[in-house]
C-alpha cells in the first residue's frame, strides 16, 4: 500500500494500485497501474509496464510502457 522501493520487482496478473510512489523499481501488471504519488526512475533503473493504462501524479525520469494510455497530472 505504500512505496515500492528501488531495486524491487513486482509482477501481477491483475491491476495494481500504489498509494505513494514507485522508486526505480521494476513493476509489471497485466491490467492497469494507478500511482497516487509519483513514479521515479534515474540512471535507466526501473521500468513500469502495464497491459492497460498507467495513471500517476508525477513522472520523473521514469521508463513507462502501456498497452493503452499514460496520464499524469504534474510534470
Amino acid at each position: 500500500r505504500g512505496t515500492i522501493r528501488a531495486k524491487f520487482h513486482v509482477h501481477t496478473q491483475g491491476s495494481l494500485t500504489v498509494w505513494k510512489a514507485i522508486e526505480a523499481a521494476d513493476v509489471e501488471a497485466a491490467g492497469d497501474i494507478v500511482v497516487h504519488g509519483g513514479v521515479f526512475g534515474g540512471n535507466h533503473d526501473g521500468h513500469v509496464n502495464a497491459g492497460g493504462s498507467i495513471r500517476a501524479t508525477l513522472l520523473n525520469e521514469a521508463m513507462v510502457r502501456s498497452g493503452a494510455s499514460i496520464t499524469f497530472s504534474r510534470e
